[in-house]
């Protein structure tokens, strides 16, 4: 992750988290009238809680992240992901250039895999159809597919074929229609957090929702009693 874009990140989280920690206050100064020197605790409460609870979370998903990275698995924290195809194949995204994607072996010990700026992919059993987009030169990257492979997983052989029209009509002849998934769809299901990232997510929240409710349970007392002691907050 990128120091500037980091840093960018975090402003714009300080400034959301800002205003609705504002928002809590001013609703928390709405419904407070009259109830004497708790007020201000509770005020302060509401606007610093957001604040705490959005960088808790931020803290806990960047530690998940890197402990992934560790673990060698994918993580938003280099923003390099796998999309598995078939037989050890797979599509190397990066997040913030998915038009740059790569299509390598697992373990790299199927020959080696000249495709790369790879646009759409379709397995059909122990194939991989993939376009790509071949430029003039290496700063020439940005365009349309015009590079078509076919990959037998099993034996590693690849094809080229001249144009998609020539690529569709020698698939048809073996009984396969062209539908290519987008690099940008496979980039969509390779960040998907998965069971154990839901889990660890939830994990994360739970005390945050506690903590939400033990504050809204006080600030109903305070209200209903205002005569409570300062110890109630």
């Amino acid at each position: 992750m990128e120091i500037i874009g980091f840093i960018t990140v975090q402003f714009l989280l300080a400034i959301a988290a800002l205003v609705v920690g504002l928002l809590c206050a001013i609703v928390v100064w709405a419904i407070t009238r009259g109830v004497g020197p708790k007020r201000k605790t509770a005020i302060s409460a509401a606007l610093i809680f957001p604040i705490v609870a959005t960088f808790y979370l931020e803290a806990g998903l960047i530690g998940y992240s890197i402990v992934r990275y560790a673990l060698g698995k994918d993580a938003f924290i280099n923003g390099i992901y796998h999309y598995p195809l078939v037989n050890g194949y797979r599509v190397v995204i990066f997040d913030k250039m998915p038009e740059m994607a790569d299509i390598d072996h697992l373990k790299g010990d199927a020959g080696p895999v000249d495709l790369s700026q790879v646009r759409g992919v379709q397995v059909s059993g122990p194939l991989i159809i993939a376009e790509a987009y071949k430029g003039n030169s290496a700063s020439d990257w940005n365009g349309p597919a015009n590079h078509f492979v076919v990959i037998d997983s099993a034996t590693g052989a690849q094809r080229e074929y001249p144009s998609q029209e020539v690529l569709r009509s020698e698939m048809q002849r073996r009984g396969i229609r062209l539908h290519f998934d987008l690099t940008e769809e496979l980039l969509m299901r390779a960040e998907r957090p998965g069971v154990i990232g839901w889990m660890v997510f939830t994990v994360l929240v739970l005390p945050v929702i506690a903590m939400a409710l033990v504050f809204m349970r006080r600030l109903k007392r305070l209200r209903d009693q205002p005569q409570l002691d300062e110890c109630a907050w």
